[in-house]
């Protein structure tokens, strides 16, 4: 058979291309719960940022609880908004990182202000 070429599935959703993060860059469910009990925790206005820094490679996992948004489509646009910005953050990583962002509010309307905030978070963090 021949191999087939990697794709990255993208979606339109009003003006906003959101393109899925690598599997290597995602954090697998099984690690999330443990990662939310024992990491350490930055608070910011909109989200929390759980993580523990690794030797290599950054993986992301991503909540957003009913409480930010009862709709399921809310919470999937507040997902991929912070999914969309911690890609364009991705070449910029010095450092591995296992890390978990929590919404805790309306996350904001544009990537660019999702991904400032991101990255003071994790410049505060050590691994920008």
């Amino acid at each position: 058979y021949p191999l087939r070429r990697q794709r990255q599935m993208c979606i339109r959703d009003s003006g906003l291309i959101s393109c899925m993060l690598p599997a290597i860059n995602r954090l697998p469910s099984t690690d999330v719960s443990p990662l939310l009990r024992h990491g350490k925790r930055i608070r910011e206005n909109f989200f929390d940022i759980v993580y523990s820094t690794r030797e290599t490679g950054a993986r992301f996992g991503f909540v957003v609880s009913m409480k930010v948004d009862k709709r399921a489509t809310g919470r999937n646009r507040i997902k991929r908004l912070l999914r969309e910005a911690v890609q364009h953050l991705l070449p910029d990583f010095s450092r591995g990182i296992d890390c978990v962002i929590v919404a805790r509010g309306k996350v904001g309307n544009s990537r660019e202000t999702t991904e400032s905030m991101l990255r003071n978070s994790f410049i505060k963090i050590g691994v920008l």
